[in-house]
Parts: structure tokens; sequence; C-alpha cells
């Protein structure tokens, strides 16, 4: 949105600008009621796809630095770990084999197993719930509350702008 006082005295309005085909210049005018709500709810639209970005990427990074073998065994991994500790006589051919290949009991393998299932269901509800708190702040937000919503990414969509920087996530 573009603000223009007149030095007539008249309020500040929003403007807009056309090109004229025919005359081959930007013509300002105000933007109707309508145009403004779109253009706040195209901000909308967009800086919750920026928050839904950087969420999905630090989601990604979870599990980037393990091999696709390793992530395919999760499910296996988990299940058998938590048949173990009800019934340690319980069959677990995936634990046994990864134990055998480490040097480790199989006992071992389940405790880390269970601490690390723990570890990584509250990484991803942390995630979930630091996205959630932001598309919720924007869904609520309206006119220049929707710019005001402090993202936490460190982007601008128009360069210059610094109504629509974010604050450093500290990572």
């Amino acid at each position: 949105k573009v603000y223009k006082t007149y030095s007539s005295g008249q309020s500040a309005e929003f403007f807009d600008e056309e090109f004229s085909i025919v005359n081959g210049v930007r013509i300002k005018r105000p933007m109707t009621e309508d145009e403004v709500t779109d253009r706040y709810e195209a901000i909308r639209w967009v800086r919750k796809q920026m928050v839904r970005d950087y969420y999905k990427q630090k989601f990604q990074t979870l599990v980037e630095n393990k091999t696709p073998q390793e992530r395919a065994t999760w499910t296996l991994q988990e299940q058998e770990a938590k048949a173990y500790s009800i019934d340690n006589t319980v069959l677990t051919p995936t634990l046994s084999a990864l134990a055998t290949a480490r040097g480790i009991e199989v006992s071992e393998i389940v405790t880390n197993v269970l601490n690390a299932v723990s570890a990584y269901n509250t990484l991803v509800t942390n995630i979930f719930a630091d996205e959630e708190n932001y598309i919720n702040q924007l869904n609520s937000a309206t006119g220049d509350d929707i710019i005001n919503v402090r993202l936490p990414i460190n982007t601008t969509i128009i360069p210059g702008d610094t109504r629509f920087d974010g604050q450093s996530s500290g990572e």
C-alpha cells in the first residue's frame, strides 16, 4: 500500500497504481475497500506460506543426517523396543541385529531407541506447536496487524520494507 497525504489537508488514503495503456503512464488512484482487504489477504497468505516453509525445513532437518536404511527401520525398532520393555523374552530381530552389529546388549539398544523416540516426538511436537502458534496469530490478525506479526524467519517479501522482517530464531 502507498500512503499519500494531500497538501490541501485531506487525510491519508490508500493508493494503488494502474498503468494507462492509452497514455503510457502510471496513474495513482485511491484503493477501494475490497482492494485493501484483498491486499491484506494476499499478505496474510504469503506470510503463512513463509511460516509453513520455514517449519517444513526445520522438520526435514530432523531426519536429514540419518541414512535411508536407518529411517526405514524406525517403526520396527520402536515396535520391538516397546514390546521388549513389556516382555524381555519377546523376539526382536531388528534390534538384535543392530545390537550385535554395535557390540552392545539388546537391553541397551532398547533404552537408546525408546529415548530417541521420545526425544524425536518432543521435537516434532514443539515444531508443530510453534508453527500453529504463528499460523493462528496470522489467522486472527486484521489490517496492519497481519504485517506486525513477528515471524521466526529473517526474510522480507518487499525489499527495503522492514515491516515484513522476521525475528531471529536464535539457531
